[in-house]
């Protein structure tokens, strides 16, 4: 199958397309610490669906552009939705890499493997948004789900960019390639902060002025943090310790010599998806909402139509999925009032929303059960998922702040290849219940 290694919790296979035999070494630890499995292109001839993404390497060819096209071409993966992350020489002339740039993400020669893995994840991130909220879409249309879908349609309008950074050469070289963008310019992490704060941006750019300037860490911060985390960041410096400590954490970072109108566009065309990205998180988020307010037939119905389209998925991806399912187990010894089971009734869901992904659909079963639907998440993610839900939860307080009178119950499942709906859940409910069962058991006995 051209596999180069093989993973039991992998997350995604990524295709590796190469002229130039197989990765380094470093590049396939890294892709294993991220839960990713590299294959060869014998193993996508056979069924091109087997990848989520690819790797092109044109670092050593001579027109890179033409051969990251025929490598594509070869693997049967040209035209798929996906991530295509591009490694080239940071040498290439403005032209090259305007022409290689239709091919997928450039990342340049400079980036360590580690960076390139951080970049295919962000993108990947991206692009498991898109795919979440079209199979959302589909399952409103088909539930009637009051849902506001015009986010979906933004505003034709330039761009807004944040360009971050003290005074300098290199902060003037790129102001001047963004002016068409009229970006907004601030000089200190703080009043990055304050700007993000009153006003939604498309991208953001970093100009540190030294290798512990505190946009770094800013930047660490935003690429974390759930609100933040689709936007595009870019780095610009004349220190190459920077531009590669920016890479590494999945920024697309530009030394001096390659600031340009080819910086500009990418800077341009990654703000406009920047938008769409925040268009589908707006999307994601009505939806959830309007899941968990519906009646219940019709989260039955969006909880139906939604597994059935990720089994049609994984039937021609076989990217995993899973479900989490949590029952509140009354504490005993513990006077329930009506006001404390109405708060715990109300807010479950609610609270659940802290500590999942806009994509994880909840849909709740009763005052006091409900299931998530965690898309692109195999068991081993969907349990540390389920630990921040259990976390969020056994630290819920009620009323004056009063201990909350309930205790988390939670399990998980990994959909089977060729397993059902009706399967999975059964398996879902019945692992639930004897969870259930034993931690009563156990609770019972320690008293």
């Amino acid at each position: 199958m051209g596999k180069l290694l093989h993973q039991k919790n992998m997350r995604a296979r990524i295709a590796w397309l190469s002229e130039h035999g197989k990765p380094e070494p470093t590049l396939v630890n890294a892709a294993r610490s991220a839960g990713y499995e590299l294959i060869l292109p014998p193993a996508l001839g056979i069924n091109p669906a087997i990848a989520r993404a690819a790797i092109i390497d044109v670092r050593r060819s001579a027109t890179p552009a033409c051969s990251a096209r025929d490598l594509l071409n070869k693997s049967a993966l040209a035209g798929r939705p996906g991530v295509t992350v591009i490694l080239a020489r940071q040498d290439l002339k403005l032209s090259e890499r305007q022409a290689l740039q239709n091919s997928g993400n450039i990342v340049f020669d400079y980036a360590s493997s580690t960076a390139v893995i951080a970049r295919l994840r962000q993108q990947m991130r991206i692009n498991s948004l898109a795919e979440e909220a079209s199979e959302r879409l589909k399952a409103a249309m088909n539930t009637a789900l009051p849902a506001d879908t015009a986010s979906l349609t933004p505003k034709k309008q330039s761009p807004s960019i944040l360009f971050a950074g003290a005074p300098s050469p290199i902060t003037a070289s790129a102001l001047y390639h963004l002016r068409a963008y009229s970006p907004v310019s601030v000089l200190t992490a703080g009043q990055t902060l304050r700007a993000l704060e009153n006003k939604n941006f498309d991208a953001i750019v970093f100009s540190p002025s030294e290798e512990n300037d505190l946009l770094y860490a800013l930047a660490r911060t935003l690429m974390r943090h759930a609100r933040f985390s689709t936007i595009p960041i870019f780095a610009v410096s004349q220190n190459m310790e920077i531009v590669r400590a920016f890479s590494s954490i999945g920024a697309d970072a530009y030394p001096s010599e390659i600031i340009d109108n080819y910086f500009a566009h990418r800077v341009g065309r990654a703000a406009q998806r920047g938008r769409l990205a925040r268009g589908l998180r707006h999307f994601l988020h009505s939806t959830r909402n309007a899941i968990m307010s519906a009646s219940p037939a019709t989260s039955a119905t969006f909880f139906a139509t939604q597994i059935h389209q990720l089994i049609r998925r994984r039937s021609m991806d076989p990217t995993p999925f899973s479900m989490i399912g949590i029952t509140l187990v009354a504490k005993p010894n513990t006077t329930t009032t009506s006001n404390t089971e109405k708060i715990e009734s109300a807010e479950l869901a609610e609270l659940c929303t802290k500590a999942c992904r806009l994509e994880d659909a909840i849909v709740p079963l009763n005052s006091k059960s409900i299931v998530i639907i965690t898309p692109s998440t195999n068991w081993h993610d969907a349990t540390r998922i389920a630990a921040r839900l259990t976390g969020v939860l056994a630290g819920r307080t009620t009323g004056d702040n009063n201990p909350s009178a309930y205790i988390p119950v939670t399990d998980i499942v990994e959909h089977k290849a060729g397993e059902g709906a009706q399967a999975l859940l059964a398996r879902l409910l019945d692992q639930l219940r004897t969870s259930t069962r034993h931690f009563n058991t156990a609770l019972s006995s320690s008293l």
